[in-house]
């Protein structure tokens, strides 16, 4: 996730919880950890956010998966034929992972500003607000 984004998300979470007595920390990584599951939610919510994600997390896992692939193969190549040239290819693969890694960085950033723009919403940081105000609305009584 680039740096503008994660400090957005940051700020999103930060004005979210403040005087809620959640601790922010949980909060954000309740919110990062559903990334996953707010997929399927993309996709009802906006197809064109979707597929710029999708589009960007497929590539990034093709990417590194490949750039991995090549790195252990082109090793047990290099040390089965006793010829150090085959190490060389170590140079592409290790540009395909940094561009796999950067594709995923992305997709990260389209997810997360699709949650501060409130496209989607995680249910899990819902319920631990929800929780919060709950336990609020309960000291007051």
């Amino acid at each position: 996730m680039g740096l503008a984004t994660l400090g957005m998300l940051a700020v999103y979470v930060h004005d979210r919880v403040s005087g809620t007595g959640i601790r922010w920390g949980e909060a954000y990584s309740t919110l990062t950890n559903d990334f996953t599951t707010l997929r399927t939610r993309l996709l009802v919510a906006s197809k064109d956010l979707y597929g710029d994600y999708d589009r960007l997390s497929a590539e990034a896992d093709f990417k590194v998966n490949v750039g991995i692939s090549g790195v252990v193969l082109s090793s047990i190549t290099g040390a089965t034929l006793d010829d150090t040239r085959w190490l060389a290819v170590w140079v592409p693969m290790a540009i395909l992972i940094t561009r796999g890694l950067k594709a995923l960085r992305e997709a990260t950033s389209v997810m997360a500003q699709a949650i501060i723009a409130e496209v989607v919403k995680s249910p899990k940081f819902e319920a631990l607000l929800g929780t919060a105000e709950t336990r609020q609305n309960d000291g007051y009584r």
